[in-house]
C-alpha cells in the first residue's frame, strides 16, 4: 500500500512541476499514463485506477487549456476572434445593449450574451483572459461529452482512461475557438446527439442554435449519421449522397453566376460572397480543405478495412467522409461547420476502433506512436503553437503573464491578411 502511495505522491509531483514549469510536458505525461493505464494488468485496484482517471483527466484539461492559451491573437485578419473580443468591448463600454446582438441578424444570442456576463466579470479589456475564458467554457463542455460517452456505452475505468486519452489527443481546440459561434453550438449538438432523454435533445439544440443557426442543419445529418444500417444500406446511401452533392454543385454554379451578373441592390451582400468563390482555384482549395478535415476519419476507416470490419462506426465514418468531401465546394462547409464536430468526435470514433466494434490488438502501440507524431508536428510544423510563450521556462506559472495584458477595440480589416505574412514563432 505504500508503494502505491508512492507512486501517487511522484505522480502528482511530477506533474504539478510540470505545470509549473512545462505545462505541455503534462498532457503527454498524462496521455501516456491513461493508455498503459487503459491495457494495465489487473494488480492495479479500481480505486487507484479511478484516482490516476481523475488526476490524468484534471491536468489534461489544464495543459490543454494552456496549449491553446498560448496561441496568439490580432495576428491576421482571419482570425474571428477579433470580431468576438470587440463584441465583448461594445458590452465592456456600453452595458448591456441591444445593438451588441450582431450574429445571425440578432437570432444567434449565444455568445453576445456570454461577452456580456464576461464583460461583467472581468470589467477591463483583457483580451488573453477572455480567451481563456472561452477556453475554459469549451473544455467544460468537451468533459461533458466524454462524461455523457461513458455512461452511454457503461465503460470500465480502464476503457473510460482509453477514451479521455484519445478524446483529448484528438481534439483541435483551433478549429472551435478561431471559429467560436460553430465551435460552440457544436458541442452541444454533440451533447444533443448522446443525450438519451427527449427533453435533453431538445434542449441542447435551442443552445446549440443561440450560439450558430447551422445546427438545425448540423444535427439533422449527424443524426442521419448516427442511424445503426447495413454496409449495404450505406453504400447505397453514399451513392444517392455523392448524387445530390453533384446536382447541388451544378445549382450552385448556376445561382452564383445569376447573382454574380445580378445588378439587384439585395443581391450586393451574396455578390460580395460569391466573389470570393468564383476562382476556379476556390474549388481545388476547397477539396482539398475537405480531406485534410476528414483525413484521421480515413486513416481510421482503413484500419477498418484492413482488419475486415464493416461494423457501424465504419458506416458512420463513411458517410461523414462522403458528406464532408461531397460537399466541401459550399463556402465554409468543411472549415466553419464540420472540422469543429470532426475535433470533438474523432477521439469518440477511435475509441470506438480500438475498443467497441473489435479487439485491436496494437491499439497502445498506435496510441503511443500518434502522441508522438502530433507532439512532434505541432512543435515543429506550427509555428502559433506556444506562439505567446515558450514550451519551458524557469518561472514558475510564467504563461499566466499574458492574461492582463490590455487592449481595447481592434480593426480588424487593419491586420493582414494570412496570405501576407510569414508567421514566425520567437521562442523557435
Amino acid at each position: 500500500m505504500n508503494y502505491f502511495n508512492n507512486k501517487k505522491f511522484y505522480f502528482l509531483t511530477i506533474n504539478i512541476i510540470f505545470i509549473c514549469f512545462a505545462p505541455f510536458l503534462s498532457f503527454v505525461t498524462c496521455s501516456l499514463s491513461l493508455f498503459f493505464l487503459s491495457s494495465s494488468k489487473p494488480n492495479i485496484s479500481k480505486d487507484s485506477g479511478v484516482w490516476y482517471l481523475i488526476v490524468c483527466t484534471f491536468f489534461l484539461f489544464v495543459s490543454t487549456s494552456i496549449s491553446a492559451y498560448s496561441q496568439p491573437i490580432f495576428l491576421y485578419e482571419e482570425q474571428d476572434f477579433t470580431t468576438y473580443y470587440n463584441n465583448y468591448i461594445y458590452f465592456l463600454n456600453n452595458g448591456f445593449n441591444l445593438d451588441g446582438f450582431i450574429f445571425g441578424a440578432g437570432a444567434e444570442i449565444g455568445l453576445p450574451l456570454l461577452n456580456y456576463f464576461l464583460s461583467l466579470i472581468i470589467g477591463a479589456g483583457y483580451p488573453y483572459l477572455v480567451k481563456l475564458c472561452y477556453i475554459l467554457f469549451q473544455m467544460t463542455l468537451f468533459l461533458s461529452i466524454i462524461a455523457i460517452i461513458a455512461e452511454k456505452y457503461s465503460v470500465s475505468w480502464k476503457r473510460l482512461a482509453l477514451l479521455i486519452a484519445l478524446m483529448f489527443l484528438f481534439f483541435k481546440y483551433g478549429a472551435t475557438l478561431n471559429h467560436l459561434r460553430q465551435g460552440f453550438s457544436s458541442f452541444f449538438v454533440v451533447l444533443a446527439l448522446f443525450s438519451a432523454a427527449r427533453r435533453n435533445k431538445v434542449i441542447f439544440i435551442l443552445l446549440a442554435c443561440t450560439f450558430h443557426v447551422s445546427a438545425l442543419v448540423v444535427y439533422p445529418i449527424l443524426y442521419y449519421v448516427f442511424k445503426e444500417r447495413s454496409f449495404k444500406a450505406t453504400f447505397h446511401n453514399a451513392i444517392v449522397i455523392s448524387v445530390i452533392s453533384v446536382v447541388g454543385f451544378i445549382g450552385f454554379k448556376l445561382m452564383m453566376d445569376y447573382v454574380l451578373a445580378s445588378d439587384l441592390f439585395f443581391l450586393a451582400k451574396a455578390k460580395s460572397a460569391f466573389l470570393k468563390v468564383s476562382d476556379e482555384n476556390f474549388y481545388v482549395v476547397a477539396l482539398k480543405g475537405a480531406v485534410v478535415a476528414s483525413i484521421y476519419a480515413i486513416f481510421a476507416l482503413l484500419i477498418l478495412l484492413f482488419a475486415k470490419v464493416k461494423k457501424n462506426v465504419f458506416n458512420q465514418l463513411f458517410l461523414l467522409v462522403v458528406i464532408t468531401i461531397g460537399f466541401g465546394y459550399i463556402p465554409g462547409m468543411t472549415t466553419r461547420i464540420f472540422a469543429s464536430v470532426f475535433t470533438i468526435l474523432m477521439g469518440y470514433y477511435f475509441f470506438l476502433v480500438f475498443n467497441q466494434e473489435y479487439k485491436f490488438s496494437h491499439r497502445i502501440l498506435l496510441s503511443v506512436s500518434l502522441l508522438v507524431i502530433f507532439s512532434t508536428n505541432w512543435y515543429l510544423n506550427s509555428a502559433i503553437f506556444y506562439y505567446n510563450f515558450p514550451l519551458v521556462s524557469q518561472e514558475p506559472f510564467y504563461y499566466l503573464n499574458d492574461l492582463f495584458i490590455e487592449h481595447g477595440y481592434v480593426i480588424r480589416r487593419d491586420l493582414p491578411s494570412e496570405v501576407d505574412i510569414v508567421i514566425e514563432n520567437p521562442y523557435r
